[in-house]
């Protein structure tokens, strides 16, 4: 008679009898070693056609495609428990297709599992079915789509998943990277769902290879339904995680440089393959515009009247505005991001530079000037001494990918992410860690290789590393640290592997791995098919956690909250209007203040009249800047023959999405195209379109760009942005200074201009008037009448008085007037000092943007 351990033992080895008869086991069963916590991880297929991982699910960007080459079906998700054993729970659910069988209807990819905070419930992403017959293109329509398995708990006791599709979320666009918000009513994940409801401009096309990629990231609001957009993004945002306090976290792709496909197309590289243009507007009926030649006095389109972009510098030498004094820009950029739960402070994580973490474009921006370096001697020019050695080893095709926090308690602010180059590589590379608690300053930070390595990849490549309980880590890992090349046999298996911090011995996780036979529909006659070794990546630990606390999502620093009151205007009043009409405020309060270990730009910096921030003992150039010109990434450029937009920069102009923005800010009339005049303190002050993708640069009073902001930002609605200095200061500026207190002129400024334009209860100026004259008081009068007048922006004014013949009887003011009330009193007398008759007067007043009248009547 059978015990009942000797009846499990002969159940369990009939059941893995049975499924090997099937030809693809669900359970595989390792002994040695064994993990403290269950996972959740993806099978992947690697490509299966050539050598090229462009748009594979795990490579750095362009990752949404949804086609076999790129995408291709056959993978599934997958739990790991903690003896090791394997489960494949889109299987079990009825999701996907058997080895061997062809992946079609039923064919399925996932992706990157999060699980919830309670560690009873997971999202992830999958994109179900494939080509059904030879040359089929159809399915390509599918979407990525997020999905819930809704009963973890009792699948870690051996249930089977409940897999549902979560309602709500963008129909017909590709929603991928789901993480659980910090409440239970949301979700936040990265889309291509296209910015505004522009429909006409899907898909969303990179500024690299005018690629398909995400818009950025968005949030469904599970109870209402309403799904918002937090990050507009010109190359896409990755791979979102929550930090323990409270920031979501992301990996940004940056891509900045002008647009290299209208430049081969111009000089004939490719011939006329890419048949670049650009629409007039963003409106879904936009003619394609012939564009003017020259903009703001600079080249603007070439013969055909394709647009040439301005913003930012040449890519090469082959652009009209070219200056063989300045360096050319392919910026290319893969770095950390943090936002706050609403959108707000969109930033670099910590706000750290290129110059405290290594990588993209470290050369300087002139080159007649010896104030910059070039290359390593950029690294060695730094007034601090740096314990990041790894900024020396990040190259700038690289980046940072797959960013995850230390989960157990008292140790958050710990992090772990991995060094890649950009692709070919799967995003694996050089395994790191660094604390980026809150407060930390980015001169402190010191990232380190957690691998043990003295150089990159001296053990393989890692990538999606999380942390056990016991301190132990989870990686995925392959020994091959050349690029994929299938032609070539250089095939990665990435595999599951524990690890401890500062030492790595390959032993898989799952042995030799999971094999699966691919067969699939092509562009040829005959059926495919290719055996391969299914990569596991994106692992993701069940771990109960604590939420993070709710970060205040509103603050407006202590200095702008004085000079606003000071102004007289109620903060609330202003947020609430900024928010109606989808904007955001920004405040710098010096640009001539660097941090003073950047060296890529000018850092001399000196306002004409005004304040300057030089760095004592230095030989090289002072600059001069005037204005600080904004850029809107407007989605108008557009490629013949090809479907949706690129961005384009371009200075504020209106838009369907807002429609006064060329009228919002009080723009220097004499300044470059809708720019703002730096103030004497160096400080600037301006309302921007919300969830927009912009940039800026200063300028000279010769028009010429000086400091360029390299990255893309974004505000929320509402959000009230102070930056202290020009990108910000870590600890000292290159004078020496702490970051700059004073409080901003361009702020007072622009809420004077505000308030008499749009507060509760401006002046009397209507939407798009310049200047606006009032009754003057008394009127009729005897002894002498008070005109008040109020102006949009500072302008030279002239008040005159005519009489009813239209001679000129009096001139009033001829003076320079700032933005705001003003008034002047009249006693009735003519130029001579003579009172005029009894009678009817005209006032005139006049500015250069605007001429308004108003009758006054003299009496006895």
């Amino acid at each position: 008679m059978y015990t009942k351990k000797k009846k499990f033992i002969v159940l369990v080895t009939l059941w893995l009898i049975l499924i090997g008869s099937l030809g693809t086991s669900t359970t595989k069963y390792v002994n040695d070693p064994v993990i403290p916590n269950p996972i959740l991880f993806g099978l992947f297929v690697p490509p299966l056609t050539n050598s090229s991982t462009f748009g594979h699910p795990l490579e750095p960007f362009t990752n949404i495609s949804t086609d076999m080459v790129t995408s291709p079906r056959g993978g599934d998700l997958a739990l790991m428990n903690t003896d090791g054993s394997v489960r494949f729970l889109t299987k079990e659910a009825g999701f996907g297709v058997p080895s061997g069988e062809v992946q079609s209807e039923e064919g399925i990819s996932v992706r990157q599992p999060c699980v919830h905070w309670d560690g009873c419930k997971a999202l992830f992403s999958m994109v179900i079915g494939g080509p059904t017959e030879a040359f089929d293109q159809s399915y390509k329509e599918n979407r990525w789509q997020i999905w819930e398995v809704t009963n973890l708990c009792d699948v870690l006791e051996g249930a089977t998943p409940n897999i549902i599709k979560v309602e709500n979320q963008p129909e017909g666009y590709n929603n991928t990277s789901p993480i659980y918000g910090i409440t239970d009513n949301e979700i936040f994940f990265t889309s291509d769902n296209p910015y505004n409801d522009m429909h006409h401009t899907y898909p969303q096309r990179d500024r690299y290879e005018s690629s398909e990629v995400p818009t950025g990231i968005w949030k469904l609001n599970r109870e209402s339904g309403v799904v918002s957009h937090l990050t507009h993004a010109a190359d896409g945002d990755f791979d979102l995680t929550f930090a323990s306090d409270g920031r979501l976290l992301f990996i940004r792709w940056a891509h900045e440089q002008r647009d290299q496909q209208a430049e081969a197309n111009r000089l004939g590289d490719l011939g006329d393959h890419f048949k670049p243009h650009n629409f007039v507007s963003e409106a879904p009926d936009a003619e394609i515009e012939i564009a003017p030649q020259t903009f703001d006095g600079k080249p603007f389109a070439d013969e055909n009247g394709t647009r040439y972009q301005l913003f930012p510098e040449p890519r090469s030498e082959s652009w009209p505005d070219y200056d063989p004094n300045k360096n050319t820009l392919k910026f290319n950029e893969f770095q950390i991001w943090e936002i706050l739960p609403n959108g707000e402070r969109n930033q670099t994580i910590l706000h750290s530079g290129r110059h405290d973490l290594g990588g993209a474009y470290t050369q300087g921006s002139f080159l007649d000037d010896p104030n910059f370096a070039t290359g390593s001697s950029y690294l060695e020019k730094s007034i601090y001494t740096s314990n990041n050695e790894m900024r020396q080893r990040i190259r700038g095709d690289a980046g940072f990918f797959q960013v995850n926090e230390d989960h157990r308690e008292g140790m958050g602010g710990n992090f772990y992410f991995v060094y890649s180059r950009e692709f070919t590589f799967f995003a694996a590379g050089t395994p790191l860690a660094s604390n980026f608690s809150i407060g930390t300053n980015p001169e402190d930070i010191v990232v380190r290789d957690i691998s043990g390595a003295t150089e990159n990849n001296q053990y393989g490549r890692f990538r999606d590393i999380v942390m056990m309980d016991d301190g132990s880590l989870v990686v995925s890992h392959t020994d091959d640290i050349s690029n994929y090349n299938r032609e070539e046999g250089r095939v990665y298996h990435l595999q599951l592997n524990r690890m401890e911090e500062g030492s790595f011995e390959k032993n898989p996780l799952t042995g030799d791995g999971f094999e699966k036979e691919i067969v699939w529909w092509g562009d040829n006659t005959e059926i495919q098919r290719l055996t391969v070794k299914l990569m596991e990546a994106q692992t993701e630990p069940i771990v109960a956690r604590s939420r993070p606390a709710i970060l205040p999502t509103y603050q407006v620093d202590p200095i702008e909250q004085s000079v606003i009151e000071e102004e007289g205007v109620n903060i609330d009043e202003l947020r609430a209007w900024l928010i109606e009409n989808d904007l955001a405020m920004i405040t710098v309060r010096n640009l001539t203040s660097r941090d003073r270990n950047d060296f890529q730009q000018p850092y001399n910096l000196r306002v004409p009249g005004g304040t300057s921030t030089i760095r004592t003992g230095d030989d090289g150039k002072v600059y001069d800047i005037s204005h600080f010109q904004p850029f809107v990434r407007y989605l108008e450029r557009g490629y013949q023959g090809r479907d949706g937009r690129r961005t384009f920069p371009l200075p504020f102009k209106n838009s369907p999405s807002h429609p006064n923005l060329a009228s919002i800010n009080p723009y220097d009339p004499d300044g470059p195209a809708n720019s703002i005049k730096i103030e004497p303190d160096g400080s600037v002050a301006l309302f921007v379109p919300a969830t927009r993708s912009l940039s800026w640069w200063t300028k000279s009073p010769e028009n010429e760009e000086v400091v360029v902001e390299r990255q893309d930002l974004t505000f929320a609605p509402g959000e009230i942005m102070t930056c202290p200095g020009c990108h910000g200061i870590n600890k000292f500026d290159q004078a020496g200074n702490a970051e700059p207190t004073n409080k901003p002129e361009s702020l007072r400024k622009l809420m004077r201009f505000w308030k008499n334009r749009y507060g509760p209860n401006p002046l009397g100026l209507n939407n798009g008037e310049a200047l606006q004259l009032f009754s003057s008081t008394p009127n009729p009068f005897t002894e002498q009448t008070t005109i008040r007048y109020g102006l949009i922006m500072n302008s030279e004014i002239s008040i005159q008085v005519y009489d009813m013949m239209g001679r000129q009887v009096r001139s009033l003011e001829n003076a320079y007037k700032t933005l705001g009330e003003h008034e002047i009193t009249w006693d009735g007398k003519d130029k001579y000092g003579s009172r005029l008759k009894d009678g009817i007067y005209i006032l005139k007043l006049t500015s250069k943007m605007d001429e308004l009248s108003i009758k006054v009547v003299l009496r006895d």
